[in-house]
């Protein structure tokens, strides 16, 4: 059984029954993604409303985001890294903050070194840690990551930041390692996030730059296309298998007006053309 939480277009709450769970949840996603819907996504938890400082029916304003964004990168007394994630998350839509552009007034808050800062907090975590923590926490990472990098900012530091695209390569490598299919997923949405820019006015040259840096390592290829391969001929999670070619068309399409790279498609279609699929029906 799965439940749809209710958000700002839609304040039912439904439950579906089927056989076929992550079938269903990727027709969902196809067809509300399709629809112009950013905000859909996939939960292991269901959102804690308590922790929102409005109601679903209006976004945070831009004190809250500020404050949230503050608390990720120095949580205040007697709160959690954990728990400053998940507040952060229930306050921020997942198709990222609203508020994210320094306003062009006297003494206006630099939003793009608040995301910096927040940033630099989830990826400087010990990356061992991932092997023992609870699979919830790890999971509000990487949504929280996903909220940072749809700004304009966020976006721009995967290539700008020192060591952003590093650490964040870790991360996911170790994460897809544990052979989650829930925490594979937010990885990989997270990713899909990188390649495709969700803000407004933005720069098609950093599009182009975080292109070509994501599909630049072939070993950070392997693992996604192990993985995927392992699902499909299990005939197993289709969720996982959606956002591979979620992942696939924006990293061989072109990049809005500009030619397509052919050595990036050339790697990513060379790489996947030497995984066989060996299913025993």
């Amino acid at each position: 059984m799965l439940g749809a939480e209710p958000t700002m277009m839609c304040l039912i709450l439904r439950s579906y029954t089927s056989t076929e769970r992550d079938a269903l949840l990727a027709s969902f996603l196809d067809g509300v993604r399709g629809s112009g819907n950013r905000d859909v996504h996939v939960r292991m938890t269901p959102l804690e409303l308590g922790k929102r400082h409005c109601p679903l029916t209006s976004l945070a304003g831009e004190e809250v985001e500020s404050s949230h964004l503050k608390f990720v990168t120095t949580p205040p007394p007697g709160v959690s890294f954990a728990e400053a994630i998940s507040r952060f998350n229930a306050n921020v839509s997942y198709s990222g903050l609203t508020h994210a552009v320094t306003q062009e007034h006297l003494f206006a808050e630099n939003k793009e070194k608040l995301i910096y800062a927040a940033l630099q907090a989830i990826l400087n975590r010990d990356p061992v840690e991932l092997e023992t923590m609870p699979v919830e926490d790890l999971e509000q990472q990487f949504h929280a990551l996903r909220r940072l990098v749809a700004s304009k900012a966020g976006f721009s530091g995967f290539t700008t930041l020192p060591g952003f695209r590093e650490k964040i390569g870790t991360k996911v490598a170790r994460a897809l390692k544990l052979g989650h299919d829930g925490i594979s997923h937010a990885a990989i949405d997270m990713i899909c996030a990188l390649m495709e820019p969700m803000h407004e006015n933005y720069d098609l040259k950093q599009e182009q730059l975080n292109k070509s840096s994501l599909l630049s390592s072939e070993k950070f290829l392997d693992g996604l296309l192990d993985m995927w391969t392992q699902h499909v001929v299990s005939v197993n999670s289709y969720v996982l298998m959606y956002e591979g070619r979620v992942f696939k068309l924006p990293s061989s399409a072109e990049s809005r007006h500009r030619r397509p790279d052919r050595g990036r498609h050339a790697r990513l279609s060379d790489v996947r053309a030497v995984r066989p699929l060996q299913r025993d029906d």
